[in-house]
C-alpha cells in the first residue's frame, strides 16, 4: 500500500474540512499519516500539502527521494501576478488541485498537472429542507465578505427578512470589512445583534444547522476582485444539496458551476422565481444529483484517482 502524508495539520475549518476527513477517507487506500510541519514528514511516497505552499527546497528533496508533491491552495493568490511570482513552485509540484475550476485554469500554464476536486458535503442538511411559503433568508460567510452583500442589498432591498451568521468576534474579518466596505463607498452600521438593521448572529455549526432547516431561502453575492470571481462553489452546494432554493448573482463561479451542469440558479433580482415553490421544486430534484457528486465517498474518489496516476508517472 502506497503511503500518503497528508499535511501540515493546522486548526483551520479549511484542515477540518478538507485535510482531515479525507485523510480519514482515503485511509483504505493508502497508509496515511499527518503531519504538522514540512521539516518533519513522515516517510511518504506523495505528500499533499493543503493550503500552506510547500517550501521549493521542500519540494526537490521529496522528489529526489522518489516521492511526489501535491499542492491544493486555499485562498492563496490575490491575484493572477501572485500565481504568476509562485510559478517556479507551481511547476515544480506534481499535481496541484483547486475547488474552483476557474481557478484551475488559472494555475494550469504554470503546473505540470492541474486537477479539480470538489468540497464534500460536510455541511449539507440529512434531509431535503422543506417548503416555506414564508421566513428569512440566509446568508452564511466570513465578515470580510459581508460588504458585497450589503452594497447589493441597498440596491436591491428584499422581500424577506435577512438573517447573516458570520464571525462576529474575529478582529482581523472585521478590519478587511471595514477596508472592502470603504472601497465600495458602503458604511458599516453595528447594533446589538444587527448590522446595517439585518439580524446578525455568530456562526457555529449548531447555529448553522438549525438556520440552514428554517430558512425560506438562501442568497449569497460575490463581488469582482480576483479571489471572489474564483471561490469555489462550496458555499452555494451547502444551499442546493440541501434543497434550499439558493440565488447568487449570474456572473460568478457558483452560478457557472451549476449552469454547466444543467441547473439555472435564480438571479436574486429575479424574487418571482427565487422564491417560488416551482423553483423550490427545481431545487430539490437537482439536490439529488449534487447530494451524490459531493458525498465524501465520491469525493474521496476523485482524490485517490489523482493521486493514484501522479504516483504512477
Amino acid at each position: 500500500m502506497k503511503r500518503l502524508a497528508i499535511g501540515p495539520a493546522r486548526d483551520f475549518p479549511s484542515w477540518h474540512w478538507i485535510g482531515l476527513d479525507m485523510a480519514r477517507a482515503l485511509g483504505g487506500s493508502f497508509a496515511t499519516s499527518l503531519f504538522e510541519d514540512f521539516g518533519r514528514v513522515p516517510p511518504s511516497d506523495a505528500v499533499v500539502a493543503i493550503k500552506l505552499a510547500p517550501p521549493l527546497r521542500f519540494v526537490r528533496r521529496v522528489q529526489a527521494g522518489g516521492g511526489r508533491v501535491v499542492f491544493l491552495p486555499i485562498d492563496g493568490y490575490a491575484d493572477e501576478a501572485a500565481i504568476r511570482a509562485d510559478r517556479a513552485r507551481l511547476g515544480a509540484c506534481d499535481l496541484v488541485l483547486a475547488h474552483s475550476e476557474s481557478l484551475a485554469g488559472c494555475l494550469a500554464p504554470h503546473c505540470r498537472r492541474v486537477g479539480f476536486v470538489e468540497h464534500h458535503g460536510k455541511f449539507t442538511l440529512p434531509d431535503l429542507a422543506a417548503w416555506r411559503p414564508e421566513g428569512f433568508v440566509l446568508w452564511i460567510g466570513g465578515l470580510q465578505n459581508i460588504p458585497y452583500l450589503l452594497a447589493w442589498i441597498e440596491r436591491h432591498p428584499l422581500r424577506h427578512p435577512l438573517r447573516i451568521l458570520t464571525d462576529t468576534e474575529n478582529p482581523r474579518a472585521l478590519r478587511a470589512a471595514r477596508r472592502v466596505a470603504a472601497g465600495l463607498g458602503v458604511g458599516l452600521r453595528f447594533t446589538a445583534g444587527a448590522i446595517n438593521g439585518h439580524e446578525m448572529r455568530p456562526w457555529s455549526e449548531a447555529a448553522q444547522s438549525a438556520a440552514l432547516r428554517e430558512c425560506k431561502a438562501a442568497l449569497d453575492i460575490k463581488g469582482d476582485g480576483f479571489n471572489q470571481r474564483t471561490k469555489p462553489p462550496a458555499k452555494a452546494q451547502k444551499y442546493v444539496s440541501s434543497g434550499i432554493p439558493f440565488a447568487c448573482n449570474p456572473d460568478s463561479e457558483a452560478a457557472r458551476y451549476f449552469r454547466d451542469r444543467g441547473f439555472a440558479v435564480a438571479s436574486p433580482d429575479a424574487e418571482e422565481r427565487w422564491y417560488s415553490e416551482d423553483y423550490w421544486r427545481d431545487t430539490q430534484r437537482f439536490a439529488v444529483q449534487l447530494r451524490r457528486t459531493i458525498a465524501l465517498e465520491s469525493v474521496a474518489d476523485t482524490y485517490r484517482a489523482h493521486i493514484e496516476a501522479v504516483l504512477k508517472d
